[in-house]
């Protein structure tokens, strides 16, 4: 992301949390070619299809369709024991708010509270629970236990592999220092209170580290655009066949310093010579013997390829990026005990349809919030899987961006 938009041109999208998207040529122009080995897509094809292979399903719909085939029995799958956790989950989470009289409703599937929907008759009022006082005990155990959880950062060191190379040495000092450092920037003291609070009342979390790239949220950095030029290594020489004396050239075809030779005195040369300028046969005189001196007597110097800066550019700067998921967002298999037996892993978040499309600017027609979620545009995603694949469920014409 770009503080100034002016540096945008016309009809680029601002990236989202680290994805940064070109421009992408249109579906027709998509041809795949894939390593006759591996079978893996070669980086072209790759790039074609765009930063999140939102061109996949035009070119291969039959490859898309298996693939939200397999999420969907996936979630079918575990609906029922996902559905009894997100309950409990919900519950635990009124109980830290105090609320501790609400009643489950089967047919939404959500708690509810005695004074949420105004009752019409007194029926009504006397079939739904009563108010009573709270001392929230639950919530004040909960404290402590983020208490105890937070009240220390654990210590992360590095050890060399070998206590005998200075490589390993340096390199396990370096990791030590990086791990202060994405510490530091991502407020470990806060992620150890939320991991606390999502311990207490879900029971499970996750987090997600990546590296992200955002000007908005970590500035800017300028950044040298070298080219190469070629320069000589020394000066260009007159060299005289007569006396070889070697003069030095200069841009105006006059000797060096220890020569008499004028400016003038070439002039008269080429009058002589029947030539109106400079540029003739006879380029120079020879200040010691006066011979006439052309561009084969010329001798450059040799020429060598060196950088140099042409421009600047600035260019965002990144860092480590943190985020801790509760049960409610972290959709994992109920039957699976360590991360190495899951075949999926889900991240669903709530987010707004500006943030889908300026993420996603190749289906961003596509995106759209459902009728039911009112005015204010929320979309629920779900992204995750060992493919790294990204859905979005509530979107009209309901297209899974993978």
């Amino acid at each position: 992301m770009q503080n100034d938009i002016h540096e945008f041109a016309p009809g680029i999208l601002a990236p989202a949390d680290g994805n940064a998207p070109g421009h992408q040529p249109p579906s027709s122009a998509i041809a795949l070619s894939r390593n006759p080995e591996t079978g893996v897509l070669n980086a072209a094809s790759a790039a074609a299809l765009g930063p999140n292979l939102e061109q996949l399903e035009e070119v291969r719909p039959d490859l898309v369709n298996a693939l939200r085939e397999l999420v969907r029995q996936y979630r079918m799958e575990g609906v029922a024991a996902r559905r009894h956790e997100i309950r409990r989950i919900r519950q635990a989470r009124l109980f830290w708010q105090g609320m501790q009289y609400a009643w489950w409703n089967p047919n939404d599937m959500n708690w509810h509270l005695p004074y949420e929907h105004p009752a019409n008759d007194d029926r009504e009022l006397e079939e739904m629970p009563r108010y009573q006082f709270v001392t929230n005990f639950y919530q004040g155990f909960g404290l402590s236990f983020v208490a105890v959880l937070s009240q220390d950062v654990p210590s992360v060191r590095f050890y060399p592999q070998s206590f005998q190379s200075l490589v390993d040495i340096a390199a396990a000092r370096a990791a030590s220092d990086v791990a202060e450092l994405i510490e530091r920037n991502n407020h470990v003291e806060h992620l150890l209170t939320s991991i606390g609070y999502f311990l207490w009342t879900d029971g499970k979390l996750g987090a997600y580290v990546r590296y992200v790239e955002d000007a908005q949220r970590f500035g800017f950095r300028e950044e040298q655009i070298p080219e190469a030029i070629e320069v000589p290594l020394g000066p260009d020489l007159w060299v005289c066949p007569e006396c070889g004396k070697q003069t030095q050239f200069t841009p105006d075809s006059q000797p060096s310093a220890d020569g008499d030779a004028t400016l003038e005195a070439t002039d008269q040369v080429s009058a002589n010579t029947g030539h109106g300028s400079r540029d003739t046969d006879h380029l120079f005189a020879c200040p010691e013997c006066g011979a006439q001196l052309t561009d084969k007597n010329l001798k450059k110097a040799e020429r060598a390829m060196v950088p140099r800066v042409a421009a600047l550019r600035r260019l965002p700067n990144g860092q480590e990026v943190i985020s801790i998921a509760g049960g409610l967002e972290l959709n994992t298999p109920v039957w699976a005990n360590e991360m190495h037996e899951f075949p999926y892993l889900q991240w669903q978040a709530e987010v707004h349809r500006a943030k889908l499309k300026a993420a996603y600017p190749l289906v961003a027609d596509k995106i759209q919030s459902a009728p039911s979620m009112g005015a204010e545009g929320r979309i629920v995603i779900s992204s995750g899987g060992s493919r790294g694949m990204t859905s979005c469920p509530k979107i009209q014409k309901p297209r899974e961006l993978l």
